[in-house]
């Protein structure tokens, strides 16, 4: 089941030589707290996801690179491409969601916070306004994803 594969996933994940982010806590940030090592394996899984999406990304423009135009790639080999990404694109967001869930669980003081995860696993919140008021924030969102449409 996907689920457990997951959950696989995140318990395989070894912590030992594992530094975690290399930036280190900027001026303003405010320090909540260290990870715990279940959220650090979720922040390396993520982090392994954001790689394979990586050298997927190479793997694909490569390809095109050698046909020239992608209507020269087979219909067969573009819907195999077209899977694969989504699968791909599917875990991480999932991934995503659950990583910074669990931190708001872990952490409930970050909610209604920008969040980062700095130096020595800190999590810190910071104050930068990236989109004006919340509400603001949503409506915007809101509104680029009728215009641009989201699949699910």
């Amino acid at each position: 089941m996907f689920l457990k594969s997951l959950l696989d996933e995140v318990e395989a994940i070894q912590l030992d030589g594992q530094n975690g982010p290399e930036a280190a806590p900027e001026e303003g940030d405010k320090i909540v707290g260290v990870m715990s090592d279940d959220l650090k394996r979720l922040f390396l899984l993520r982090e392994e996801y954001g790689k394979k999406v990586d050298a997927f990304n190479k793997k694909v423009f490569a390809r095109l690179a050698e046909v020239g135009d992608f209507r020269n790639i087979a219909p067969e080999e573009n819907r195999e491409h077209q899977q694969k990404k989504e699968l791909l694109s599917n875990k991480i967001e999932l991934v995503d969601v659950i990583f910074w869930s669990a931190v708001k669980h872990e952490f409930p003081t970050v909610i209604g916070h920008n969040i980062a995860v700095r130096q020595g696993w800190q999590v810190v919140t910071f104050e930068e306004d990236f989109c004006g008021e919340a509400l603001n924030c949503l409506l915007a969102e809101a509104m680029l994803s009728r215009i641009i449409g989201r699949r699910r």
